[in-house]
């Protein structure tokens, strides 16, 4: 986003108005629309094939939206490239890491670091604690391409986090992961939240952890956003409990 200074503070930190995206036949996403406030975690689930990585993807401007808008901080970028939106301080990750393998996992870690705007630098002092309460300390000298998957999923979200976004979409960052993995990741994404003030949406399969760390969930199927709101409204939803929650409980 812009700096704060530029900002309006009412501003949800994400709008999605209205989107909807066709591949010939198929809507896989349909009229849907968003709002998600500054400094929340959201959780967004839903069958697979319901539509929630082509949202994403909007978002993040690698899909373009055949009608609706999508804004940021209150500003439309709509049209709009990845370039922009990463400039104006969305980040995100993909279901699988985006680690560069010739580089050892420190060096991918530092060039994301020196990525940060200038303004931001400053808020970053509490990652150096932090990659060792990830396990990660004794992997930063090791080739990404050595390190197992688990380190890289967690350093892949880190180094996102290390650009210092305003908002930051993860897309199964939980995937691959253990039972104290994942809390390490819940944990990441709460401090990163906490210590940045990062607006973060998670699309995530793994029921107990979205309802666990979101504030607020949203839920597609087919396409069409079924329910919006608190996890304890959402689980006692019938379509969601139909549609999905009856196979993940």
């Amino acid at each position: 986003m812009a700096p704060a200074s530029e900002r309006d503070s009412a501003s949800p930190a994400v709008e999605v108005a209205a989107v909807s995206v066709t591949f010939g036949n198929l809507r896989a996403v349909d009229d849907v629309s968003l709002t998600i406030a500054p400094g929340e975690i959201r959780g967004l689930i839903g069958p697979n094939g319901a539509g929630k990585s082509t949202l994403v993807n909007v978002i993040a401007g690698e899909q373009r939206a055949h009608a609706g808008e999508v804004r940021l901080g209150g500003r439309t970028f709509t049209g709009r490239p990845p370039r922009d939106r990463a400039a104006a301080g969305l980040a995100r990750t993909f279901q699988h890491p985006e680690i560069a393998g010739r580089l050892s996992v420190g060096e991918n870690l530092d060039i994301a670091r020196r990525r940060a705007p200038r303004e931001r630098r400053g808020t970053l002092g509490w990652v150096d604690e932090l990659i060792g309460e990830l396990g990660l300390e004794s992997w930063l000298p090791v080739l990404a391409k050595n390190a197992p998957y688990p380190v890289l999923k967690l350093a892949d979200t880190l180094r996102a986090l290390l650009s210092a976004p305003q908002v930051l979409l993860v897309d199964e960052p939980a995937a691959g992961l253990n039972r104290d993995e994942r809390e390490r990741l819940v944990g990441l994404l709460t401090t990163a939240r906490e210590r940045l003030g990062t607006t973060i949406v998670v699309i995530e399969h793994d029921v107990p952890l979205v309802f666990g760390l979101c504030e607020r969930i949203s839920v597609l199927d087919s396409g069409r956003l079924i329910a919006d709101g608190t996890a304890a409204d959402v689980r006692r939803h019938p379509e969601v409990i139909e549609a999905y929650l009856g196979v993940h409980q």
